[in-house]
């Protein structure tokens, strides 16, 4: 699905699938309404593509037996976003860990103690051997 779409036309597609699920069901907006416990006003905005409140879309939905949309917003992940987010967390001070434990590819540089070889010259801060 595009999440590019304005709120706008996604309403209005949604109000058309509802229009033709219920006229599918042989359901009029008077009937769906009365089934629904719904005003017929509502009805008629939320299948022309109103801004329609959420509890409103279930009940029409159950009444034209719609419902497969529900069931993505109703199942529980394996992982919450908090627990995803715990997770990641959790392998990055893993990960930080693991490089301030490994051996650095540059030397810290000794204090020199007297003449150093002819092949090393000490930098500020590092050793760099010559071969």
């Amino acid at each position: 699905m595009k999440t590019d779409i304005p709120t706008e036309e996604l309403l209005k597609r949604i109000g058309q699938q509802l229009a033709i699920r219920a006229s599918a069901a042989g359901l009029s907006n008077v009937e769906l309404a009365r089934l629904s416990g719904v005003n017929r006003n509502t009805v008629s905005n939320a299948l022309s593509g109103g801004d329609t409140r959420l509890s409103t879309l279930i009940r029409l939905s159950r009444q034209i037996g719609y419902t497969d949309w529900l069931n993505d917003l109703i199942e529980t992940p394996d992982e919450t976003p908090v627990q995803q987010f715990q997770a990641m967390q959790q392998r990055q001070t893993t990960d930080e860990r693991r490089h301030k434990n490994s051996t650095p590819a540059v030397k810290p540089a000794p204090r020199p103690l007297g003449r150093r070889p002819n092949n090393t010259r000490v930098s500020r801060r590092y050793v760099i051997e010559h071969a």
